[in-house]
């Protein structure tokens, strides 16, 4: 215990925001109190910028100068920086779906002594992945804080293979001229965002993308079970890749159809005729399962 507390006193600080345990000993630990909170527009101006090396240079050693006498700059800096890796976190978190979830359930009901699944969008391979019951299962994923543990999970399962590169181009992905007529014509749970941070998010996909190859993944057999719940702006495009390769009679299973990823999949399957097997609407951005 001694060594334990002695290594935590001399331990690098590090970023990141919990709640306190109740009794637990914070002898160590710093402690924040917040208090209320409220939106501030004028305080912060976002823009574009672009500089050469050495006005970055200059800058930095300016800004360095400046905040060494201001004091309420650095905590801001650094509170802000905390809450966002762990909003970060949360959020990673928040997406995956376990089997104490109605659509976890349903995925391993549906998808019960099937032979052939894919996922779409395996997260850490900790929620969806564990829920899918066929007997070869081929997950896609490519965030880059997520493929490790993705791997690690598939490697483990027993005819399980992880897919680190793209499951459609991103030639077919939407644009942000299809997102922002999405936004204005179609009401879903997207609309509880601002456009501009919606618009951010799509250039984050596609950054992340760029880092990865696209080409046709070649399947010995027809997909018995599909599940997409893959990027948000390439949920169309996953679509009319893996669709035309799951058996009559399969399954096809949607997350976030009451958004902006598989709002038109959904609506499409129904109006098509296609059996609606299970759904589940008022779970978070809604769910669905449709047999083909």
């Amino acid at each position: 215990m001694r060594k334990e507390k002695q290594s935590m006193k001399n331990a690098k600080p590090q970023l990141g925001v919990r709640p306190m345990k109740k009794g637990e000993d914070t002898k160590e630990l710093g402690i924040i109190t917040f208090g209320k909170s409220w939106p501030d527009p004028k305080k912060y101006i976002l823009m574009e910028f672009e500089c050469d090396d050495k006005a970055e240079k200059d800058l930095y050693e300016i800004g360095m100068e400046m905040l060494a006498n201001d004091k309420e700059a650095v905590l801001n800096y650094v509170i802000v920086k905390a809450l966002t890796y762990t909003a970060e976190f949360a959020k990673v978190q928040m997406q995956e779906i376990t089997i104490q979830d109605p659509f976890g359930q349903a995925l391993a009901k549906y998808s019960e002594g099937l032979s052939l699944g894919v996922e779409i969008g395996g997260g850490t391979g900790d929620g969806s992945t564990q829920c899918i019951r066929t007997r070869e299962l081929f997950s896609f994923e490519i965030h880059p804080d997520r493929i490790a543990r993705h791997k690690y999970n598939l490697d483990g399962r027993q005819g399980g293979l992880a897919i680190n590169q793209l499951s459609s181009n991103p030639m077919l992905w939407m644009s942000i001229k299809d997102v922002e007529d999405f936004y204005r014509t179609t009401k879903t749970n997207l609309n509880n965002y601002p456009l501009e941070q919606i618009i951010e998010w799509h250039k984050a996909d596609f950054r992340a993308a760029s880092n990865y190859a696209w080409g046709h993944i070649s399947l010995k057999d027809e997909i018995d079970f599909l599940l997409l719940d893959g990027g948000a702006f390439s949920g169309r495009a996953d679509f009319m890749v893996f669709f035309p390769k799951v058996k009559e009679g399969g399954i096809i299973a949607l997350d976030d159809t009451n958004d902006i990823k598989n709002y038109k999949n959904y609506q499409w399957l129904k109006t098509a005729g296609h059996p609606l097997l299970w759904e589940e609407q008022s779970w978070r951005n809604g769910c669905a399962i449709f047999r083909k």
